[in-house]
Formats: C-alpha cells, structure tokens, sequence
C-alpha cells in the first residue's frame, strides 16, 4: 500500500521528532527522522553504519544537528514502516498490517525458539493478546530453563526480566494445580469419621502417584492427566457404620475438571503488567486482568 505523501520529494516523517539520524530514502530523497540507538539495536546494518567505522557514525560525535544518512536504493513506505515498529509508533501502521501481524504472532506449530521470538515481536508491536497466547504456549507446554532458548539478538527487544515472569508464572500454574489435586483428598466423607471416608481418600491418594512433579515433561501434560483421572476405587473393607444410609460416592471428576479448566485458561502473561514491571501481587497473568 503506497501512501502519496510519503512518495513527495523532499518529504520529511517525523517517527522521532527530536532523533539524531535522517535517513535520506529513494530517489525521491524523503526524510524519515529517526534515533541512531534505536536503529542500532534494531539491525545490524545500522548498527555498523552508524558505527565508528562509517564516516555518519563519526560525524554524530561531533554534530549539533541530525546526520543525514543516504539510502537512495530503499523504499520510504516500507522503512517509514519499520521504524515505526522499531520506535514503538504502531498507530503510524495501516489497520491491515497489523491484522497481517496479528495473524503472523498466531503460537500454534511454532517450535520454542521460534515462540521467544515471537514473544519479543508481540511485546515490540504492543500486541497484547497475542502475547498472552504465546506466552500461555511457552507456560504450559515447555519444560526447560527459559534462559536456554534465550539467544543474544533478542536483548534490544525482550528484558531478561520477562524470563523471569515466565518462570514465576509457571511456578505459580503448578502450585495450583497441586493445591487442586491435593483437595481431593477431602471431597466427600462421613461426618462421623468412619473409614469409609478413608479408604476412598487412600484410593485417591495412589492414583496422584502418576502426577508427582518429578515425572512430568511439561504443565500441559500434568493438566491432562489430571483431567483424565479415573475415579478412584477403594479396594479395602470398611467398618460397617450406622449412618451409611447417609454416605455418597464422591464425585472427584466433576469438582476438578472445572477448577483445571480454568487454570489452563488463565496462563499467559499479561502484556500491561510486564510493561510496567510486574502485578502487585506479584502474578502477571493468573490472578491478575484487566
């Protein structure tokens, strides 16, 4: 899509109106006014020219003014574009780019290297759902260290601290999901203490042994375990108790399956609360939303 006022020579785009870079594009010599640290961190072509090894990268030491930086063989459209991305001007894109974008940031199929760095260009585009998306994926489906599918390109664009929120997250998911299997333990029961309470609670107890921490791969597969867990069935006799006419089988399946059910929902990070350091209560996504 090719906007007129950009193609008119001598155009000047302000994507940062006090940057120290004017990139001079096409042969129609439009202006796009950018900050030099910003393009740096953004690609490395930029970041050489605008390096101590290039003549504009030495005159910026030394200039009051912006240093015009010649790209007569680049298209102004699609620059204007990405330096409105890089600078965080995203209202400067069309409506349809950033559905295209959104429809890019979709998580499924993705490996794990390819899902962190769609994290970073979520967070670098401001697109909050599919951060929360994508960050839901890498929550309930990895079961590394985050640190390792971490590579040194995506410093300018993602804060070590949002590796760190992913753990605490999925350190929280698992508590709570620990909390849920555990309350099992007293659904139903005898109000008299019999042990027809306890031999069903027994029998609860030994089909968790299959979910213990140390033998699952990821929080996904412990939520479908979890989920499709039999009822258990008490092999033990119990004393014979004069209120059995009360006592019911307990309904295990129909109490947990809600509760998991929303705790997979409620995974992913919420992209307000990363940009402005964190939930006070110290939850980014599962117990905090806006």
């Amino acid at each position: 899509m090719e906007e007129i006022i950009d193609n008119n020579p001598g155009t000047m785009i302000d994507i940062a109106p006090d940057g120290d870079v004017v990139l001079v594009v096409g042969q129609k010599k439009c202006s796009i006014r950018v900050h030099s640290l910003i393009l740096k961190a953004a690609s490395n072509p930029f970041s050489a020219m605008l390096g101590v090894d290039f003549k504009e990268g030495c005159d910026m030491t030394d200039m009051e003014e912006p240093v015009k930086l010649p790209l007569p063989e680049d298209n102004v459209v699609g620059l204007k574009y990405i330096c409105a991305v890089a600078h965080h001007q995203n209202k400067m894109v069309p409506e349809l780019w950033r559905r295209t974008i959104g429809t890019w940031l979709h998580p499924h199929g993705k490996g794990f290297d390819e899902l962190i760095r769609l994290t970073a260009a979520a967070l670098l585009f401001r697109n909050a759902r599919a951060f929360k998306a994508i960050t839901k994926e890498l929550i309930l489906n990895y079961s590394g260290s985050y640190i390792s599918i971490w590579s040194q390109d995506l410093d300018p664009f993602i804060n070590w601290k949002v590796f760190c929120m992913l753990e605490e997250e999925r350190n929280s998911a698992r508590l709570q999901l620990a909390q849920i299997l555990l309350s099992g333990v007293n659904t139903g029961g005898c109000c008299h203490k019999c042990g027809w309470s306890s031999k069903y609670a027994f029998a609860y107890v030994q089909l968790l042994e299959s979910l213990w921490p140390v033998g699952l791969a990821c929080l996904s597969d412990a939520l479908d375990q979890a989920g499709g867990m039999p009822e258990p069935v008490p092999l033990e006799e119990s004393a014979v108790c004069k209120f059995g006419y009360k006592h019911t089988v307990p309904q295990y399946g129909s109490d947990r399956r809600g509760k998991l059910e929303n705790l997979k929902n409620s995974n992913g990070l919420c992209l307000l609360c990363v940009l402005s350091g964190g939930a006070e209560s110290g939850n980014y996504g599962i117990s905090h939303e806006h």
